[in-house]
């Protein structure tokens, strides 16, 4: 017996479209409740000397995480290190370190620090 094999042959027509698959399961939880807080302080009462430096921190309302956060001063004297959140296991507020970078005191009420915190629920 004789096996010869020709040339393959045109495609065939396209066949009719499948039944809708049974529905998938519920994905994970996400993220809800996105929102922005912030918060000011002012040295108020307190002369800030050469070298001086503190901190600001911002908590998320309760039972939120902190996603991301920032900083901003109305002084060109403040070098603002650092903007983290803070380091506890369960990231619910934001952190803004600064210090007097100049050789001048920063008179009272004459700098404002802000911080932003970006919360939401995470699951």
């Amino acid at each position: 017996m004789w096996s010869v094999t020709g040339p393959q042959g045109p495609a065939g027509p396209q066949g009719p479209q499948g039944l809708p698959g049974p529905q998938g399961a519920q994905g994970a939880p996400g993220v809800s409740g996105w929102n922005v807080q912030t918060t000011s302080a002012t040295n108020t009462g307190i002369p800030l000397t050469p070298g001086s430096s503190g901190n600001l921190i911002f908590s998320c309302p309760s039972g939120q995480k902190v996603l991301g956060g920032g900083c901003s001063s109305t002084s060109g004297l403040f070098s603002l290190f650092s903007s983290t959140p803070t380091p506890d296991v369960n990231s619910t507020a934001w952190q803004c370190q600064w210090q007097n970078v100049s050789t001048s005191t920063i008179p009272d009420g004459t700098l404002t620090i802000k911080t932003f915190a970006i919360c939401a629920n995470v699951q």
